[in-house]
């Protein structure tokens, strides 16, 4: 059915990469929402001329799909997941904007914590919710994500509380066997996946190893948690509340539900992609110099990386 003239709810899923293409597949593939894909180059034609295939732990499949370059010739979306790199953000914000009108909800899945308020304050009109996806996925070849752990979403009201819009698109996503949460303090669960994502991300980076394979050596698990510790103190330096233990638990859940992840730092490099780096380490380093917290770890492991950024 053309998603412009369904009655099912539209979706707008802008970056068509690990995220936003396995989410959004499951989305098309279990018919709840007319699903539209915002994207680009090789990536974009393999969409549009042999559809969207999936390579899942959760199970294979291939789905035609609605793939665009451009909307600008569409009305406003009832909901736009927004799921592209941190420095991809500003220009999508342009690209973006025709598709979102008063009553449409947005939806961010980018990394970091700062996602959510830019959204906010580019699009006061709308609904901008937290959003939170954890999963190992990746972009195999044009038209081809492949799913090797995790696979859940998490939403809420930014940075706190409930709202209706919260469990509309919750339901909706269960609808399509998506593992789909809500948070009452979504703020706290964004920091909470920036300390796995400040853990291992840069390390992974660095040394090439997929998480699992990380995880057998424990000198490696050591920096990692101190990586994860210093991330907890410039939360707790936020007014964000997480525990002592977090880390260790952290560790723990990841080496019996989630490890067998390349994580996306890995992954752009492998692609000569930029790095994440400002949206995870960086920041927790820039936040912690403002607060007086002492960050070496995380600021080692940029001073590491900044090579591979500037291409040396």
């Amino acid at each position: 059915m053309d998603p412009i003239h369904s009655n099912r709810p539209r979706i707008l899923i802008v970056g068509a990469g690990g995220v936003g293409g396995y989410f959004g597949g499951r989305l098309a593939q279990h018919g709840t929402a007319a699903v539209t894909f915002l994207a680009r180059g090789a990536h974009l034609q393999a969409l549009k001329t042999g559809g969207l295939t999936l390579h899942s732990i959760d199970g294979d499949a291939h789905i035609p799909v609605d793939a665009r370059e451009n909307i600008d010739d569409l009305p406003p979306f009832d909901a736009v997941v927004v799921a592209v790199k941190h420095h991809h953000l500003p220009s999508a914000l342009q690209r973006i904007a025709p598709a979102i009108g008063a009553q449409t909800v947005v939806i961010p899945l980018l990394n970091g914590i700062t996602a959510t308020p830019t959204l906010q304050r580019r699009f006061p009109h709308a609904t901008v919710l937290g959003g939170i996806a954890f999963i190992g996925s990746r972009v195999e070849q044009p038209g081809v994500i492949g799913h090797t752990a995790a696979g859940s979403l998490t939403l809420g009201v930014w940075p706190a509380g409930e709202g209706s819009s919260v469990e509309r698109w919750l339901t909706l996503m269960q609808q399509a066997g998506i593992a789909a949460h809500r948070s009452r303090n979504i703020q706290q669960a964004a920091w909470k996946k920036m300390v796995w994502n400040c853990g291992f991300n840069a390390f992974t980076c660095l040394t090439g190893q997929w998480v699992h394979e990380l995880l057998i050596h424990p000198e490696q698990v050591d920096t990692v948690r101190s990586a994860m510790i210093e991330t907890i103190a410039v939360a707790r330096a936020q007014g964000v509340r997480i525990e002592d233990t977090f880390a260790d638990q952290t560790l723990e859940s990841t080496r019996t539900g989630g490890a067998h992840v390349k994580t996306s730092m890995l992954q752009d490099r492998e692609g000569g992609k930029p790095l994440e780096l400002d949206a995870m380490n960086r920041e927790v380093v820039r936040l912690g110099r403002a607060a007086g917290i002492p960050t070496p770890v995380n600021q080692t492991l940029c001073a590491l990386l900044a090579p591979l950024e500037r291409g040396d």
